[in-house]
């Protein structure tokens, strides 16, 4: 795995988990709905839902073989 990726999982894994555990502060968007709908509070959720998905993407330039012709090959119309 990619280091720096696995050091932003880490820091979101560490912050989500630091959020469960100290829930003062914001509400997340599904406790203001709860309570918006309900007129009720909601605290809760267990720390193993917490699921962190980390993406990398690289730009990669596609090398020509020397002996094609431009316009052969795929994508080539007769």
């Amino acid at each position: 795995m990619n280091h720096q990726a696995q050091e932003l999982a880490t820091i979101i894994v560490n912050a989500a988990i630091d959020k469960f555990k100290n829930p003062k502060g914001k509400k997340t968007p599904y406790q203001r709905k709860y309570k918006k709908t309900y007129n009720a509070t909601w605290e809760g959720g267990k720390e193993d839902d917490i699921t962190v998905l980390i993406t990398v993407a690289r730009k990669v330039r596609r090398l020509c073989q020397r002996n094609q012709n431009p316009g052969s090959g795929a994508g080539a119309r007769a």
